[in-house]
């Protein structure tokens, strides 16, 4: 589903992230986790999905309580479908560090809710930095703290101009007439 939100207003210096998903290795939670306690700034993760994996979610929990004063961590657990846009509201950026996807339904959302996605390479969602809607990354901590930074330093202003960006590219990569039409032909 396609959302739409007004872009959340965004300080230099502090940072919402959101991601968005089962809760398992694949997913990378522990490496965004870790990855926070090499930020300068004023940063809330919000994590929101089921426990596929309890042991892993126990790892991350451990990493969690670990994290700077500066760094604060809430888990709000599973969420219905139609709830996810309240969710997504509560950020700035949507982080989806997984190792690979498919086709990625929730940074689509994110996308088009004009949040800029932190991704890696293993998902359909290409050259987001050059259409200004989100950074795809290696799969490492370092490289995961950078796009978070680059994001903490934005202004409002770059900001709004990268969350506008994010809801293009999202629109521009779905073409709805054509799904439509596709759609409607099947009956």
């Amino acid at each position: 589903t396609l959302y739409s939100l007004a872009p959340l207003k965004k300080q230099a210096g502090s940072l919402q992230i959101i991601i968005l998903s089962l809760i398992g290795p694949m997913k990378n939670h522990l490496k965004l986790i870790q990855s926070l306690a090499f930020v300068q700034g004023d940063v809330d993760l919000h994590v929101v999905g089921p426990v596929y994996d309890k042991e892993y979610w126990a790892e991350c929990l451990l990493a969690s309580a670990t994290l700077p004063s500066s760094v604060r961590f809430h888990y709000h657990g599973e969420v219905a479908p139609d709830r996810v846009p309240d969710f997504l509201s509560l950020a700035h950026v949507f982080a989806c560090p997984s190792e690979s996807e498919n086709f990625g339904h929730a940074i689509l959302e994110a996308l088009s809710t004009g949040k800029p996605a932190i991704t890696s390479f293993g998902t359909p969602w290409m050259d987001l930095e050059a259409a200004k809607a989100g950074k795809n990354i290696t799969v490492s901590s370092d490289q995961i703290a950078l796009a978070i930074q680059f994001f903490i330093d934005m202004t409002d202003e770059d900001y709004k101009n990268w969350s506008n960006s994010a809801a293009l590219y999202a629109r521009s990569m779905v073409n709805m007439e054509s799904i439509r039409s596709q759609y409607y032909s099947l009956f």
